[in-house]
């Protein structure tokens, strides 16, 4: 893990998953990535 000011960068563990998901597989989100995931399944 490493901790800045404003930042922590971790691994990302199995509990991520949902968060991951919640950010992923939002249009809103993803229409500025190469990446969309429209089910949990594919998030993982």
């Amino acid at each position: 893990m490493i901790n800045t000011k404003n930042y922590i960068l971790k691994e990302i563990e199995q509990s991520d998953i949902n968060n991951i998901h919640k950010g992923l597989s939002n249009p809103e989100i993803t229409k500025y990535y190469d990446v969309h995931f429209s089910t949990l399944e594919e998030t993982k």
